[in-house]
């Protein structure tokens, strides 16, 4: 647990056989432009929309529930609004989702994408999708990844 300005956060628990696929497409967007392009209202069943699927979210983590957890990690908060900054990222998605990834989404404010998989050859075929179709230039890669749960640390 930490505590931060009177805040307590945990972790939540993961799941040993999801796999990460991130894409960096080599392109820069900036998180002050991520921000700004946010509406400054939203809409009330957006908001307990986001609030069912985090609660559920939560709740499917807890109980050991990965299909239920990948499900409901959906973005109807910011996602929206900032793939207009991505280009490619709904194709990239919805081919992502076909392939067999579980979930796919924007990495914080962008423009990295990722695509949770719960199969090794999965989560092969995905990244070698992105890699042809979502990179922009020779900066842009892609990476299979676990999550570390031992948190931060110096490493070097």
């Amino acid at each position: 647990m930490i505590e931060e300005n009177g805040i307590i956060s945990q972790q939540v628990p993961g799941f040993d056989e999801w796999l990460w696929v991130l894409a960096y497409p080599g392109i820069k967007v900036s998180t002050a432009e991520a921000r700004a392009i946010l509406p400054a209202q939203y809409r009330r069943q957006d908001c307990i929309a986001h609030g069912r699927h985090l609660a559920g979210f939560i709740h499917a983590c807890y109980t050991r529930q990965p299909q239920l957890a990948a499900k409901l990690m959906k973005d109807v908060i910011a996602e929206p609004y900032r793939t207009k900054l991505l280009p490619g990222f709904s194709e990239a998605r919805q081919a992502a989702m076909e392939i067999g990834a579980q979930a796919c989404g924007i990495s914080g404010s962008g423009p990295t994408l990722f695509a949770l998989c719960d199969k090794p050859e999965t989560a092969q075929r995905v990244a070698d999708w992105l890699g042809t179709h979502y990179l922009q230039n020779q900066k842009g890669f892609v990476h299979i990844c676990r999550l570390d749960t031992a948190g931060a640390r110096v490493v070097g």
